[in-house]
């Protein structure tokens, strides 16, 4: 009896020795494992502990009205400026960033420099970068990143012209060498054209993504509200918020109630008509309304073909002075332009007492012409009923007789295309377009061999300076011509609950970078 019960007593010792032994080894087990991940992490996606520890990120969400829905991810080859607004310097790092100036400042390159005759770049990148995924970014992505762009002919490759070699000479140099000078190449590396993209991930771009910046993108349904999420993985400063909702809305006065009843932070752009309702409601939230500004314009464009009156200068002229630009911006959501260059390009001079609107003047340039013909005013419904009746009721009072025709867009554009029209308007919604009035088989038809001159001399400055002084003349010149009446310069609204702070005014519908965003509980 003794006997057994000593050898039940031994067992039953070596089982607690053999369960604490097993615990010991699973803990060691578990420490050294977690040790090595951390140094795997660290050795090959350069990530720190703290890092790998706070993966979520800030337990906030901002939810931001818009006005288009992202039909695709697809970066590369979808035109669609809401995919600009919500992945350039979100999801996607470009090689250069912009500032709220529209001016070329360190992105994944950290400086530049640029040789005194315009044709080399040596762009210097900030140390221990990765993508999302973690893998490690460097030069050599940077590289096969712009030979992509142009190979392919993705998205702003034409702003790429001119690059005959790109090299990295080292991991943290890169190398772009030009056939001839391009003053515009640093502003183009901010934009899609600039856009580092990881070379070992191989996805379908339509439907996910694969960047460095601030966020990723989990799943997407095109359509759909997209989320932001915090990219734990982000080389540099981290965002200030967990996940951002970008909600797209058909409805603005439904976007408008929204944002009041406190379920959107932000609308960005805010639709024009419901401006007045939101600065009567901001008198009792706490809430700010403010008008930003952008590089888009809207323009009446002038049939130039020989057969066309308006091939005439002087009645270009005094169409111009015929319509009230500042009673239009008021009403459109705008600032008076009177050229080609906006307040966000170089160059940009104000060039109002061109042709002020000054109906007396109108009336003695018209009085050159017998103009018995109805001319037709021919615009895509985009614009809306009121802006054609408006301009038509303008150009009558000094003598124009104008049919206004406003049609859905493809008939626009056959009827453009084929040259019946007089009149027509255009959105430009792009910076650094200024050759679109001069570009052979541009669809007004304008030539003009000074301005073309000019133009050209600007494309071949070998500095920022002597660019935008070359612009200046340019736009100086075209705007003595007039090819269109520029009206007006987009500044869109945006409003946003107080609570939210540092977010952008500027080119927000198409740039839209939100890492610095933060939320003020």
């Amino acid at each position: 009896m003794h006997t057994t019960s000593h050898s039940s007593a031994k067992t039953a010792n070596m089982r607690k020795v053999g369960v604490r032994s097993t615990a010991i080894f699973l803990v060691l087990l578990l420490v050294f494992g977690t040790c090595g991940w951390f140094a795997y992490a660290a050795i090959v996606h350069h990530q720190t502990p703290t890092q790998l520890i706070t993966q979520q990120g800030p337990n906030t969400t901002l939810t931001i009205g818009s006005t288009e829905a992202l039909p695709s991810l697809d970066i590369q080859k979808d035109t669609s400026t809401a995919l600009d607004q919500v992945l350039l310097n979100n999801v996607y790092e470009t090689l250069l960033n912009r500032d709220q100036h529209n001016n070329p400042v360190a992105g994944i390159a950290q400086s530049w420099q640029q040789s005194d005759d315009g044709l080399q770049y040596t762009f210097q990148l900030h140390n221990a970068m990765q993508f999302a995924s973690g893998h490690t970014l460097d030069a050599d992505d940077v590289v096969w990143s712009l030979q992509q762009v142009i190979e392919h002919q993705f998205i702003g490759h034409e702003q790429l012209r001119n690059i005959s070699e790109v090299s990295a000479p080292n991991k943290h140099t890169v190398h772009i060498t030009l056939s001839s000078p391009n003053p515009e190449l640093a502003w183009a590396l901010t934009g899609r054209a600039g856009i580092v993209y990881d070379s070992e991930s191989h996805i379908d771009y339509t439907k996910q993504v694969a960047g460095s910046g601030p966020f990723t993108i989990g799943n997407f349904t095109a359509g759909q509200p997209i989320t932001l999420t915090y990219n734990a993985q982000y080389w540099g400063e981290k965002a200030h918020i967990g996940s951002i909702v970008v909600k797209p809305y058909a409805d603005a006065h439904q976007a408008a109630q929204d944002f009041i009843a406190g379920s959107l932070d932000a609308l960005i752009p805010v639709d024009i008509a419901q401006i007045s309702m939101l600065q009567e409601q901001a008198k009792k939230h706490d809430f700010t309304l403010q008008q930003g500004t952008s590089a888009a314009k809207v323009v009446l464009g002038f049939n130039s073909s020989p057969d066309s009156l308006f091939s005439d200068q002087l009645l270009r002229t005094a169409a111009r002075q015929s319509i009230d630009k500042t009673a239009l911006a008021k009403t459109y959501n705008g600032t008076p332009l009177y050229g080609p260059l906006t307040t966000l390009d170089p160059g940009y001079e104000d060039l109002s007492s061109k042709f002020p609107y000054d109906p007396a003047s109108a009336r003695r340039r018209m009085s050159f012409f017998y103009l018995s013909a109805v001319k037709t005013l021919v615009y895509p419904d985009t614009f809306g009923e009121q802006i054609g009746h408006t301009i038509a009721d303008q150009l009558h009072q000094v003598g124009f007789n104008i049919d206004v025709q406003m049609v859905d867009t493809q008939t626009w554009k056959d009827r453009i295309a084929n040259n019946q029209f007089d009149l027509t308007l255009y959105e430009l919604p792009d910076a650094h377009d200024y050759d679109w009035y001069i570009a052979n088989g541009n669809p007004l038809h304008f030539t003009d061999a000074q301005s073309e001159e000019l133009y050209a001399k600007a494309m071949q400055a070998t500095n920022q300076q002597d660019y935008a002084q070359a612009l200046s003349q340019y736009a100086e010149r075209l705007s003595d011509v007039s090819p269109v009446d520029w009206l007006y310069q987009d500044s869109p609204w945006i409003v946003w609950h107080n609570k939210v702070q540092h977010l952008p005014t500027a080119m927000v519908s198409q740039y839209l970078p939100l890492r610095d965003v933060n939320i003020q509980e």
